[in-house]
């Protein structure tokens, strides 16, 4: 696992981890306002830190979770599609919203993501999702392909296997 590495501003701290693999890294991001403002305000804030870091690292979203209160849901996610797509991300990827009250009593309390990017930066990351979502998508072309198995009928996860294809 790589040091993990603090970012902050003014208005959010996104903190980051690394787990290198021989042809992938496997990436989990934190970010969380630091000040407690609108929702639509500190959205802003945590999803541009957010989107920069994966924009500059090249990473695939695999998994992501948002943190707020219902009310604001709306107003955070369209934030959130803005910071991806300002820097040329996309802002489809599948996100779970969970609702309720953050901490710190704001109204959004932050996100989870988990992603992954290629070693080597002229590869690219092919994702099968055959499992996690009602519609699978495909991207084709050469680099690593994720082959990611659905927990079994007991529910216990099995290995997310990314390879060189």
């Amino acid at each position: 696992m790589k040091d993990t590495n603090i970012a902050a501003t003014a208005g959010a701290t996104l903190v980051t981890r690394a787990l290198e693999h021989e042809s992938h890294v496997d990436w989990f991001l934190t970010g969380r306002p630091v000040t407690v403002s609108s929702a639509a305000e500190t959205a802003r804030e945590v999803f541009g830190q957010a989107a920069d870091f994966l924009a500059a690292n090249h990473i695939q979203v695999l998994h992501e979770k948002v943190y707020g209160l219902r009310i604001e849901r709306d107003r955070i996610l369209a934030e959130r599609r803005s910071a991806l797509a300002n820097r040329g991300l996309d802002p489809s990827v599948l996100v779970t919203f969970l609702e309720g009250v953050p901490a710190d009593g704001g109204r959004f309390g932050g996100v989870q993501i988990q992603g992954a990017a290629p070693r080597n930066r002229g590869e690219q990351l092919i994702h099968t999702d055959r499992h996690w979502t009602r519609n699978p998508r495909i991207d084709s072309g050469p680099g690593l392909q994720l082959r990611a198995e659905a927990r079994n009928q007991r529910r216990q996860s099995l290995p997310i296997d990314l390879a060189v294809t």
